[in-house]
């Protein structure tokens, strides 16, 4: 079954609890409560569902998508085949900088599937600015 969620973006069916029950040590899945076994929201990449901490800290649960790595890297070794193409029909200070960008392209996409370096970054972010008196 899919689910439209905000900009119609594909939900895939995954139900949440039994996947949570598979991925997550006993420990950590007893303190978690999933607010709605529905998405609150997708993307290309994942789906986000709201849960809350036996703390009452409320939490997002970030699911990838399953079929994500195949296609992810599918899609990245088609488009390093178009860039290698593409350098024959350009000039070469643009193909040298097609080259260059599809690099810094595919390092920073993969980088969007690793979700606990996400979680650092934010983490880090927040006690950057924590006391910033502008924020």
């Amino acid at each position: 079954m899919k689910y439209g969620v905000f900009d119609r973006v594909e939900v895939d069916d995954i139900d949440i609890i039994p996947f949570l029950q598979a991925n997550l040590p006993p420990e950590k899945l007893k303190r978690l409560t999933v607010s709605s076994p529905l998405p609150i929201a997708a993307g290309s990449f994942a789906q986000i569902y709201a849960g809350v901490l036996d703390n009452s800290q409320d939490v997002i649960i970030k699911i990838q998508r399953p079929e994500l790595s195949e296609f992810l890297y599918h899609d990245l070794r088609m488009l390093r085949v178009f860039v290698f193409f593409a350098r024959f029909f350009t000039p070469q200070q643009v193909s040298g900088d097609i080259k260059s960008v599809f690099k810094d392209f595919k390092k920073s996409t993969i980088q969007e599937t690793k979700y606990l370096e996400e979680v650092r970054f934010a983490n880090q972010q927040y006690e950057n600015y924590r006391d910033n008196p502008l924020l």
